[in-house]
């Protein structure tokens, strides 16, 4: 299938010392169904590179979102409002990041994942499966998956979150810990 989008390099922003380009739909995005995600000619977000964002799948950058350095959103996934990947992050499947939320290290987000507010995905980290991490959370190692982590909680090393668990306000989960 022929690219989805192209740089505008007449549109671009310095961020973080390194220059983002807009990026444009060079044809309709459209889903299994037939909806336009995407319309021809739609300005997105902001990237560094191709290597960014994959050309397949439905993914797309919105509004003000940033992805740059060797950060990659692909298949169905989305960066939207102010949220930024860098670093190594994967952003795949049909995760949503959106907000103000940062997605950086080595981290990985898939599945139906959502990382919203001003969240904070770093390390080694992955966040798969039907995971939400929103306000203002930090998961900086270990795996989240199919569960809420929100307030000012914080998940890290080799952590373990899963099943439908909750881990909210000012809760710090470490080490070998399931949840």
């Amino acid at each position: 299938m022929s690219k989805k989008y192209e740089l505008v390099k007449n549109d671009s922003i310095v961020h973080e010392g390194r220059t983002l380009y807009r990026i444009r739909a060079v044809r309709d995005i459209v889903n299994l169904s037939g909806q336009v995600m995407v319309s021809k000619g739609e300005l997105g977000g902001y990237i560094e590179g191709e290597r960014n964002l994959g050309q397949t799948g439905l993914s797309w950058i919105y509004n003000n979102g940033k992805v740059y350095d060797k950060a990659t959103v692909y298949g169905d996934a989305t960066v939207d409002d102010d949220a930024e990947v860098y670093d190594y992050a994967k952003v795949g499947d049909d995760a949503k990041i959106r907000g103000f939320a940062k997605i950086h290290g080595w981290a990985k987000i898939c599945g139906h994942a959502e990382i919203c507010g001003h969240a904070e995905i770093c390390g080694i980290a992955e966040i798969r499966d039907y995971a939400k991490v929103y306000e203002y959370a930090t998961v900086s190692g270990g795996t989240v998956y199919s569960a809420k982590v929100h307030g000012h909680a914080k998940v890290f090393l080799c952590a373990i979150i899963h099943d439908g668990a909750e881990v909210c306000d000012e809760t710090e989960v470490d080490y070998i810990v399931k949840v």
